[in-house]
């Protein structure tokens, strides 16, 4: 079975084998600004520049974030993957055959952030969550052949993680949160989130499931109509030492000084203490520590290391708090933990990804189908019902 998967900002293909490949868009982008401020270095930095008065132009010179959004397994060769780069924002498809002119481009913007993605075969539509302001997402129905796009959800909310039902023709899953907001308007922080279906025919909304103790994101169903999804907690219990953290206090104060003295030695000279470069193939890893994961930050080596403790061979660094879980009539059954992504094959066998491992969990047994070092989105190549209406457009 096919799966598609991301390892930071790169890009796989999976039938056993994984075939890693660059975002051609995402590594251009990377070359055209390094080429742009190596034009530009030498008014930046050394002696001269000092001299002139221009070392804080190099605080200007353009750095690069670049995240993989979303990806969905849509044939045996190709991908469609959402991302962003700084202030842009697309959607491509990838194929994994061709060595050359290997993307199409689907849709780009600036003013919008595509972020999960989900393809049905039927209606060569892509569904997805895009956002248009600092806190509001709306799900979106997308013409792949067109570039094409229109909202389908509103108000003062952020949905989420859509996904096709595989059970129910034309119906949308995703997950969607309230805004709270304070008198004067300002954004305070969302509601749990809970999963909504999208009824594409008659464009009804209804609530499947919810509560206010978890947010329960990335929903998908099965053939048979069971409905699986992602629980976190509204609030993570943090474990605090108080003498660890009175110990750390002198290093702490010794941290403050060096890096006083290193911008200190940056304004004169525009150099730091130490050569630094950045690795472009972090993805969302804004340091060896923290990742950020649907904009949660991960505090990548210490959730590690804690998993580890659970003698789990295949642990990944997401929290074993995130848990894929499947919604019965009784209640909530607990599938895996530690789980960022997850998708579900034909088969009724669940791929899923917790960071570093894409794994296979069929018949209660798990397998190991790949590994890197950020591993974070996974779709699997499934089919969906007939559609019962035209185009999405129609």
């Amino acid at each position: 079975m096919k799966i598609a998967y991301n390892d930071g900002i790169k890009l796989a293909l999976s039938d056993g084998t994984p075939n890693l490949r660059d975002s051609d868009y995402i590594t251009n982008y990377y070359a055209v600004t390094q080429k742009s401020n190596d034009s530009l270095e030498w008014k930046t930095s050394g002696y001269g520049a000092a001299f002139r008065g221009e070392t804080h132009s190099a605080r200007d010179q353009e750095k690069v974030e670049a995240y993989i959004n979303s990806v969905a397994c849509i044939s045996d060769n190709e991908a469609l993957y959402s991302f962003s780069v700084n202030n842009m924002s697309g959607l491509y498809k990838k194929n994994f055959t061709l060595e050359k002119d290997s993307e199409a481009h689907v849709i780009h913007s600036n003013t919008t952030e595509f972020l999960g993605v989900d393809y049905n075969e039927q209606t060569e539509s892509a569904v997805a969550s895009i956002k248009t302001d600092a806190v509001c997402a709306n799900i979106a129905l997308i013409d792949v052949k067109s570039g094409d796009y229109r909202a389908v959800t509103g108000g003062d909310s952020k949905d989420s993680n859509p996904s096709y039902s595989v059970f129910k023709p034309n119906t949308v899953l995703y997950d969607t949160s309230g805004v709270g907001r304070d008198y004067g308007g300002s954004f305070v922080k969302y509601a749990p989130a809970k999963i909504a279906a999208l009824d594409l025919d008659g464009m009804n909304i209804k609530e499947l499931y919810g509560d206010d103790k978890y947010s329960y994101v990335c929903p998908k169903d099965d053939k048979s109509g069971n409905l699986y999804c992602i629980r976190r907690p509204v609030k993570e219990k943090k474990k605090r030492n108080i003498f660890i953290d009175i110990l750390l206090i002198p290093w702490r104060i010794l941290q403050a000084i060096y890096y006083f003295l290193e911008s200190f030695v940056m304004l004169f000279t525009g150099k730091t203490f130490t050569e630094k470069t950045e690795n472009p193939t972090k993805g969302r890893s804004r340091s060896s520590r923290q990742i950020i994961i649907d904009g949660n930050l991960i505090e990548a080596d210490k959730e590690f290391k804690r998993n580890q403790r659970n003698k789990d061979k295949l642990a990944g660094f997401v929290p074993l708090s995130w848990q894929l879980v499947k919604i019965t009539s009784e209640g909530v059954d607990v599938i895996k933990k530690g789980i960022s992504s997850f998708d579900i094959e034909d088969d009724g066998a669940i791929v899923c990804a917790n960071g570093r491992h894409v794994l296979r969990i069929k018949d209660g047994k798990t397998e190991k189908t790949a590994d890197g070092s950020a591993i974070l989105k996974v779709s699997a190549l499934k089919t969906h019902p007939d559609a019962l209406s035209g185009g999405i457009f129609g």
